[in-house]
């Protein structure tokens, strides 16, 4: 994956397909409620969201192929931000 790359979201269909998927595994009430905040944030928000997703999962790549698992930045570092944006 290139810098320039960016991660889009689903077509409908396929967002449905995975929503139906994550309810029966997950149960509908969890899924429901994130539906509903995602539909909650503005077209803005929602692009802010997943590039911010995008970066995250391009300096993840990065320190792999560096094999950076310690140091100032390292794949725990951004595992935990990972974490943290997909809460």
């Amino acid at each position: 994956m290139s810098k320039k790359q960016v991660i889009t979201p689903h077509s409908d269909a396929k967002q449905k397909q995975y929503e139906r998927e994550a309810r029966l595994e997950y149960g509908p009430t969890n899924v429901n409620e994130s539906v509903k905040r995602w539909a909650s944030y503005s077209k803005a928000r929602q692009d802010e969201i997943m590039a911010e997703g995008g970066q995250i999962y391009l300096d993840l790549v990065e320190a792999m192929k560096q094999q950076r698992l310690s140091g100032p930045v390292d794949v725990t570092d951004i595992l935990a931000r990972w974490h943290q944006h997909i809460g």
